[in-house]
């Protein structure tokens, strides 16, 4: 009998180990999903993070639900040819996270800059303590053209907002079309005050400013 109780409760251990090790969403070495992998090429992400691009990558993110502002929004980096000035300023950029879920590591973003809004994007998220990454699926459309886009954010979670804000904003595949960007290309912004704050809740919603098809020349 003492036998049979010994095996039993060693078989419930294992039953609950394997379901909690079931429960969630992996993340692999570098603390990324494989939604995130299959959105973003690894040698298009080394290419970003290589030019100054953080990503905070695991599996227990902070809860980032809120709207924020990125004002004034200033260019970091870019690796497009002729592009605008470092440092160049512009419009503000206002986002909303929402329904953020943990077990899944997903997310979903709203945003508007310079009139222009894209809503109910899809969008995964990883990180860990107060430092999190989030990567948006960003399809862009111009007439019966279709390119795949992502928009990354990473920063700091603080009472206030968000600290040390980063958003790049990459082409992933532009189909072939003519008057876009190449493959690789992407620029990276920086909140210039160092605080993305917390701003009321509103609408928010595609900018044609952050990647217009062409570099300034």
């Amino acid at each position: 009998m003492k036998t049979f109780i010994r095996f039993s409760i060693m078989a419930v251990a294992v039953v609950m180990l394997i379901a909690c090790d079931d429960e969630g969403v992996k993340v692999d070495d570098q603390g990324l999903t494989r939604d995130i992998r299959d959105l973003i090429p690894s040698d298009i992400l080394d290419a970003v993070e290589a030019l100054g691009m953080p990503i905070n990558g695991g599996a227990s993110p902070p809860s980032v639900e809120n709207t924020y502002m990125i004002s004034p929004m200033a260019l970091k980096a870019t690796n497009i040819e002729n592009d605008f000035a470092i440092g160049h300023v512009f419009a503000d950029l206002t986002f909303k996270l929402y329904n953020q879920k943990n077990n899944e590591l997903t997310i979903t973003m709203d945003y508007e800059s310079g009139g222009g809004y894209s809503n109910n994007m899809t969008s995964y998220i990883v990180g860990r303590n107060n430092l999190f990454t989030v990567f948006v699926d960003n399809q862009t459309t111009q007439g019966e053209e279709v390119t795949d886009m992502v928009m990354i954010i990473s920063g700091k979670l603080v009472s206030s907002g968000i600290e040390e804000l980063h958003l790049a904003y990459v082409m992933v595949d532009n189909k072939g079309y003519s008057g876009y960007i190449n493959n690789g290309e992407c620029r990276i912004f920086i909140d210039q005050d160092g605080l993305s704050e917390i701003v009321p809740s509103k609408k928010v919603g595609l900018t044609s400013n952050l990647f217009p098809g062409a570099s300034p020349k």
